[in-house]
C-alpha cells in the first residue's frame, strides 16, 4: 500500500532506465509526511558513490541546484546562509545555489549506545547526514546535520569488475555502436540532400543573374555550350546498402540490450516451435540475467523494501509482530514479471523428473514411490505464483482423500455382496438330482 501510495514505482521505472544506460543509478528513499515515503531518483553525473570493505555502498554525496524557495521551504529562513536568505526576502526565489548533501556511516555510532545529543549525530544512527551550501564560509556554514538508521540510499550496479565501485552495463557496450550509428544517419541525410538539392556551379557571366532551382524554371546561361549551369558534384548513393549497414548497427545495439532476450518469441518469424524449445529459451534468459537479477535484490529491492518497513514501523504503519513470530527472519518474496519468470525457469526440470519417473516406473513400479504429489504441487505452484487460493489446503486434502478411500470401500463391500447374491441365485438353478438344486444341496452336506 505504501509503494502505490509513492512513488516509488515511477522511480523505479526511471532508475532502470538509469541502470541500463549508465551500468550505475541511485535511489534516495526519505520519510514524507504525506505519503509516508517518497523516493528521489537521481542521474550520472549529480552524485558519488564509495563502497565499504565489504565493497558494499554506503556513501553518498550529491549535489542539487534547488530555488532559493525550495531551499527555505525545505530548512527554514532562519536556518540558511545570509545571502540565501537576502536573495529570499528581495523576491529573489527563483534563484539556484548549489547544495551539497553528503550520506555517509557515522563515526560516532555505539551498539547499543544512548540517544545522546552534543552537537553530534546521535550514537544510535548508523549514518549521518550533513546539508550544506557549497562555498559558503562563515556565518550558517551548515543547513542541517541529521542521521538515519539505515542506508537510505539504494545504489544497484549491473555488472561490477574488482574492487570498482562503479558498474558497467549494456550502455558501455553499445556505446561505440550508438556513436557510430549517428555518424551513418547523419552522413545517410547529407548524402540524400546532396542528391535531392546538390550544389550548383555556372559561368561568372550569370553571378547577378536570376537563377532558379525549382521544378520547370528556368535559368538563362550565356554560355550555350551546355556546361553553363549544372550540378558540382554527381552524387548516386546506394540507400540500400546504407541501410542494411544502419540495421546491422541497430541489431548490435538491440543485442547489447538484450532484446534479443526479452523479445525472443515476438520477433521470432517461426511458426512451428515446440514447448520444450519455449523452455530452452525461458532457461537460457534467466541464465543470461541471473546475474543480474540476483544483484538488483541485494543492491536494491531488498535494501528497498527493508527501508520502506522500518519507516512504517517507526511511524506505527505496522502493528506488533505477534509473539510467536518476533525470533524469526522474514524473507522477501517478490512477485513481478521477471521475478516470476526466474522462478518459473525451473518448473521445466521438474516435468522432465515426473516424465522419466514415469518411464523408470513402467519398468520398475517401485521407482514410483519416490514421486512426491503433495510436494511437486507445491513447488510448481510457488515456481509459477499461482495464488494460495486457487489451491487446496492439505489438511482439506487428506480429509477428501480419507473420504473418497471410505466411499470406494463401501463400493467394494456392497458389489462383493451383489456378486454372493448372484452366485446364490445362479447355484439354486442348478439341479444336482434326488430334487434338490446345488444351494441345497450344500446345506444339506453341511
Amino acid at each position: 500500500m505504501s509503494f502505490a501510495k509513492s512513488n516509488l514505482y515511477n522511480c523505479l521505472h526511471t532508475l532502470y532506465r538509469e541502470l541500463g544506460v549508465f551500468g550505475t543509478a541511485a535511489l534516495w528513499v526519505d520519510e514524507d509526511e504525506e505519503d509516508t515515503v517518497r523516493g528521489y531518483t537521481l542521474t550520472a553525473g549529480e552524485y558519488w558513490l564509495a563502497s565499504s570493505r565489504r565493497l558494499a555502498v554506503d556513501t553518498l554525496y550529491r549535489t542539487v541546484w534547488w530555488t532559493v524557495r525550495q531551499i527555505v521551504d525545505t530548512f527554514g529562513r532562519d536556518s540558511v546562509s545570509p545571502g540565501i536568505r537576502a536573495a529570499y526576502n528581495a523576491g529573489q526565489l527563483d534563484l539556484e545555489p548549489e547544495i551539497v548533501h553528503a550520506i555517509e556511516p557515522n563515526p560516532n555510532t555505539v551498539r547499543g549506545g544512548n540517544h545522546d545529543w552534543n552537537g553530534q549525530v546521535s550514537s544510535h544512527l548508523l549514518y549521518r547526514s550533513v546539508w550544506f551550501e557549497r562555498g559558503q564560509q562563515g556565518e550558517r556554514p551548515l543547513l542541517r546535520i541529521s542521521g538515519y538508521a539505515e542506508f537510505p540510499c539504494m545504489a544497484p550496479r549491473w555488472d561490477v569488475v574488482g574492487s570498482d565501485t562503479w558498474g558497467s552495463g549494456p550502455g558501455w557496450t553499445a556505446l561505440g555502436d550508438a556513436q557510430q550509428l549517428q555518424v551513418q544517419q547523419r552522413r545517410k541525410v547529407e548524402a540524400v540532400d546532396r542528391q535531392v538539392k546538390p550544389p550548383m556551379v555556372g559561368p561568372p557571366s550569370i553571378k547577378n543573374e536570376p537563377a532558379t532551382l525549382l521544378p520547370g524554371g528556368i535559368t538563362y546561361v550565356a554560355d550555350p555550350s551546355g556546361q553553363g549551369f549544372r550540378p558540382a558534384i554527381d552524387v548516386r548513393i546506394d540507400l540500400g546498402a546504407l541501410g542494411a549497414d544502419i540495421a546491422e548497427t541497430q541489431e548490435r545495439i538491440k543485442r547489447a540490450f538484450y532484446a534479443d532476450l526479452f523479445l525472443m518469441m515476438a520477433e521470432s518469424d517461426r511458426r512451428e516451435i515446440t514447448a520444450r524449445e519455449i523452455d530452452g529459451r525461458h532457461e537460457e534468459k534467466m541464465l543470461t540475467l541471473g546475474p543480474v537479477l540476483e544483484r538488483l535484490h541485494d543492491e536494491l529491492l531488498d535494501p528497498l523494501v527493508r527501508r520502506v518497513f522500518n519507516i512504517m514501523s517507526r511511524n506505527g504503519g505496522i502493528p506488533p509482530a505477534p509473539q510467536s513470530i518476533r525470533a524469526t527472519h522474514l524473507q522477501v518474496e517478490f512477485i513481478s514479471l521477471l521475478a516470476s519468470a526466474q522462478k518459473a525457469a525451473a518448473t521445466g526440470a521438474i516435468e522432465r523428473f515426473w516424465q522419466f519417473g514415469a518411464q523408470i516406473g513402467a519398468v520398475r513400479p517401485e521407482a514410483l514411490d519416490r514421486l512426491d504429489p503433495d510436494g511437486t504441487m507445491d513447488a510448481y505452484a510457488d515456481m509459477t505464483g499461482v495464488p494460495t487460493a486457487v489451491m487446496v489446503d492439505l489438511k482439506k486434502a487428506e480429509a477428501l482423500r480419507q473420504a473418497r478411500a471410505k466411499t470406494q470401500a463401501q463400493q467394494a463391500v456392497l458389489e462383493q455382496g451383489l456378486s454372493l447374491v448372484k452366485g446364490v441365485k445362479t447355484a439354486s438353478e442348478i439341479d444336482v438330482g434326488g430334487g434338490m438344486n446345488a444351494v441345497q444341496a450344500m446345506l444339506g452336506q453341511g
